[in-house]
């Protein structure tokens, strides 16, 4: 259903609600918990359930999946994620997982298998920046004079000024550097 000035559609599928009508009864608003949206990173499903005002208040569970992103020069496959999304002073944030199936960033020489982040991060409220916490597991890491066949561990990052700052410490399983193989600990 549209109405943009004397333009209307009558037929709604019953995917979606119809959530004012005018005195005629014709509907006016819509509610759909479902977007599908294809931009440059890539095409995403997603669902949002919650409200609230949204500068200050608004609270919502988040599921999106993403068959492929495409993110400063990195490929992500089978990307799911789902968490928590909340704003407060105008700052939107998120807490939850993200999975995927496999990540390359060919001109960093990276690439992870099968992995988990847990991310809780929070942006600035004109979306120009923001910091976050991670902690991140994969199957299988292939690192620049390296490889691991398991990786794990936690960080921070902080983006400002179309910078990235980040501290991290990570584990490796079974690791791979300069010809040597590392005994497991």
């Amino acid at each position: 259903v549209m109405r943009y000035h004397s333009l209307v559609a009558t037929s709604v599928p019953s995917s979606l609600t119809v959530t004012a009508r005018d005195a005629a009864g014709q509907p006016m608003a819509l509610r759909d918990p479902r977007a599908l949206i294809e931009g440059d990173y890539g095409p995403v499903a997603l669902r949002l359930d919650g409200g609230g005002y949204l500068p200050d208040g608004f609270k919502a569970r988040l599921a999106a999946v993403a068959p492929q992103l495409r993110v400063a020069g990195c490929r992500a496959g089978g990307v799911t994620l789902y968490g928590q999304v909340e704003t407060a002073n105008r700052r939107p944030g998120f807490a939850g997982p993200m999975r995927f199936a496999s990540v390359a960033c060919p001109d960093a020489s990276l690439t992870l298998g099968r992995g988990t982040a847990v991310l809780d991060a929070i942006a600035d409220s004109d979306l120009a920046g923001g910091r976050g916490e991670f902690d991140l597991t994969a199957a299988r890491a292939v690192l620049p004079g390296g490889q691991a066949a398991a990786l794990a561990g936690r960080g921070t990052a902080t983006y400002r000024g179309g910078d990235v700052d980040s501290r991290f410490s990570l584990q490796g399983r079974a690791v791979q550097a300069g010809g040597m193989r590392l005994a497991n600990a």
